[in-house]
């Protein structure tokens, strides 16, 4: 009802009514401001449980550094004793070391000929220095590489004196100790000290950030959507490092202790990234949008993981409230389903189920779909099915289902209850492994990666590597550039934030360097994620854009992009819009894109022959239906020159121009040409 409809109302009625309107506007603000306020409690919750986790490392590292020093004292060694004018003597150890059988007696020259080759001149110098001029009575150590017959390159490490007589050098002894495994240990110390120095550094870094934008959304609740974009791109490096360092670890991983951690570890790492993800799409007004990446999943595991992964943090509140977990056993072991996704939603129905501060069950079973049921014994524990939005948990529950083509209700019945159903195909096995990439040449790509945090360096180079090229790093700009003017690289990975010179200016100063490298393929990084940001890295001169933390499917389609276009299909990206072109495919289960393609290609030609027909036959009106049709099927994929050749053509009346005619066939060859190589380079094996 609206101002003038109130006028004709007696004044305590017109007063009744705009009371409730304030009501109901201080209510939804008080509702706002109550969201906002949760989602910071989130925040420094995480951040607590990211420094604990760090702590507990460095305690781990400091108790493993202890072992490994044990472990060298306690490492066997042998001695020897000689007296001028007479044989050595040694211990029966020393055999070993050097490769000899027990009982024979050594000379030096057999330890000579034992000594590696790039270590003899060295060695030989100093034991003639040692014999010459040492001081008496006094240790001298000597370290060297030893080739063993059984054991290979080895590290031996003496510490020996001289005892003189009257001026005279009457005996030497000492001891010879196997160094191999302790400087090996001592190396990797160093690098974890190193690696728990520097996350240390990061995470301190991180609560700074944290802590300034709480400040800021105290301070000013006008400005919120600004403060949580900020923070949230903020978060991607430092974010990408921890992912990057859960898999590294994961490489090494032994037991089945260290796997649930990691499991545990990269679960928390992924919600964190959908929290920085969720977080930049309601700043940008898109927070109920939702972007599927499905893959072959083993259910069972994923579901698994989850329970382990809340028994572990304790699915139990301070109100002694609990969520129980029974999966059935008849669940298909593989599904077509975006497991991060999943994940998430379930974690939205577990921590709802925490907070209604009652005993609750979360169950899954299979009915053509998956079903998930959050119940309760408690009546009233649940909202009803209208007010489902309004709790946070649900809402992102809600459109996350929605997006799986499914749905959240509330159930009624014996035992109140919330219901998600979601429609994720069964696929009869996962997908084969990608095959590794090759250049123009036929040989593995080589790659220049310009990027100064050092854990993304190790994730990135161990992906590219995985991928089958060869890898050079630099740290900064202008590093990257030097090396990109020197050296001629399938493709270069650009960091957009460097120090010395930042990647945008490296790859302006290389395009107008005029050289014959100045048009290798650059590949942009940014930590920022909003549309414009990589616009305009793209504007500048890259060829395409990631934003971290970067995956290993998104790295490899730009790259074989970037390689692709060497390979001397570089003009079908003016053929196609390449993102384009991949979106078609990748919103497809993998096992539908040959058969898209099929049809893509089958379309083309059916369409192609129809509007043939049609023009031969100078029916204007069939010709203009047909290029429609067509126009759709070229939009699909991203053939934005037959679009516009087929645009031109509609709006020219084109089916009595034989110029026009001609340009539309041109097109659909080239078009149904480059669908197959781009198919072939970008798409067939992810």
């Amino acid at each position: 009802m609206h101002r003038d409809q109130l006028s004709h109302l007696p004044a305590d009625e017109r007063e009744a009514i705009l009371v409730r309107r304030l009501d109901r506007a201080q209510t939804a603000l008080a509702a706002a401001e109550r969201a906002l306020e949760g989602r910071m409690r989130d925040l420094n919750s995480a951040n607590r449980e990211l420094r604990k986790r760090e702590e507990d490392l460095v305690e781990r590292l400091e108790m493993e550094s202890r072992q490994l020093l044990a472990a060298q004292r306690t490492s066997g060694f042998a001695t020897i004793f000689g007296r001028v004018g007479e044989p050595y003597q040694s211990s029966s150890q020393l055999n070993g070391l050097f490769g000899y059988p027990a009982k024979r007696a050594i000379s030096p020259e057999d330890v000579t000929a034992r000594i590696h080759p790039l270590d003899v001149t060295r060695i030989i110098t100093a034991g003639q220095q040692f014999f010459a001029s040492a001081e008496p009575n006094k240790d001298y150590q000597f370290e060297h590489r030893i080739l063993h017959p059984e054991n290979g390159l080895r590290w031996l490490h003496w510490s020996i004196r001289k005892e003189v007589m009257e001026g005279t050098t009457n005996a030497v002894y000492g001891s010879v100790h196997d160094i191999t495994e302790a400087r090996a240990n001592e190396r990797r110390v160093r690098a974890l000290q190193l690696r728990a120095v520097r996350r240390v550094r990061e995470l301190d870094n991180l609560t700074q950030e944290l802590a300034q934008e709480r400040e800021r959304v105290e301070s000013a609740l006008d400005i919120r959507t600004r403060v949580l974009s900020h923070f949230a791109h903020q978060f991607r490096t430092p974010l990408s490092s921890l992912s990057g360092v859960v898999d590294l670890l994961r490489e090494s991983s032994r037991t089945d202790a260290e796997t649930e951690a990691l499991d545990f570890a990269e679960h928390a790492t992924e919600r964190l990234v959908a929290l920085v993800d969720e977080a930049i799409a309601e700043a940008q007004g898109e927070g109920d949008e939702v972007s599927l990446f499905p893959a072959p999943t083993e259910l069972p595991h994923l579901l698994k993981q989850c329970r382990t992964f809340w028994k572990r943090v304790g699915a139990e509140t301070s109100s002694g409230a609990s969520v129980k977990f029974e999966f059935a056993k008849d669940l298909p072991n593989t599904v077509q389903v975006d497991a991060v996704r999943l994940r998430e939603l379930l974690d939205c129905l577990i921590g709802f189920g925490l907070e209604t501060k009652q005993h609750t069950v979360l169950s899954a079973e299979w009915q053509d779909g998956l079903v998930l049921i959050l119940s309760s014994e408690a009546a009233g524990t649940f909202p009803k099915s209208q007010e489902l939005a309004l709790e946070p948990q649900l809402r992102r529950a809600h459109f996350l289902a929605g997006a799986m083509d499914g749905s959240l209700m509330r159930k009624t019945g014996k035992m109140p209850a919330i219901s998600a159903f979601l429609r994720l195909d069964e696929v009869a096995s996962k997908p084969e492994q990608a095959t590794t990439m090759l250049n123009a040449a036929g040989e593995a790509p080589h790659i220049l990666l310009a990027e100064d945090t050092l854990t993304i360096q190790q994730v990135v180079a161990a992906l590219l590597e995985k991928m089958g090229c060869r890898v050079d790093i630099v740290s900064d700009g202008a590093e990257a550039l030097a090396a990109a003017l020197s050296h001629r690289y399938d493709a270069i990975l650009m960091d957009s934030q460097m120090p010395v010179m930042d990647g945008v200016t490296a790859l302006q100063k290389l395009r107008a360097s005029g050289s014959e490298n100045s048009q290798t393929p650059v590949i942009g990084i940014t930590a920022h994620s909003l549309q414009e940001e990589r616009d305009r890295l793209i504007a500048a001169g890259m060829s395409t854009c990631l934003s971290k933390p970067i995956k290993e499917r998104d790295i490899r389609s730009a790259l074989k992009t970037a390689i692709m276009m060497a390979n001397g299909v570089h003009d079908d990206h003016q053929l196609f819009d390449l993102d384009r072109f991949k979106a078609a495919f990748e919103a497809l289960p993998v096992h539908f894109h040959e058969r898209f393609l099929a049809a893509v290609e089958a379309d083309i030609d059916s369409y192609g022959k129809e509007l043939t027909d049609a023009v031969n036959a100078q029916d204007a009106e069939l010709a203009d239906r047909k290029a429609h049709a067509l126009k759709g099927v070229a939009a699909n994929v991203g053939a934005i020159k037959l679009v516009d050749a087929l645009d031109v053509f509609r709006a020219s009346e084109g089916v009595s121009s034989g110029r026009l005619f001609s340009e539309i066939c041109e097109q659909l060859t080239a078009t149904r040409a480059g669908c197959g190589r781009l198919f072939a380079a970008m798409i067939s094996d992810q």
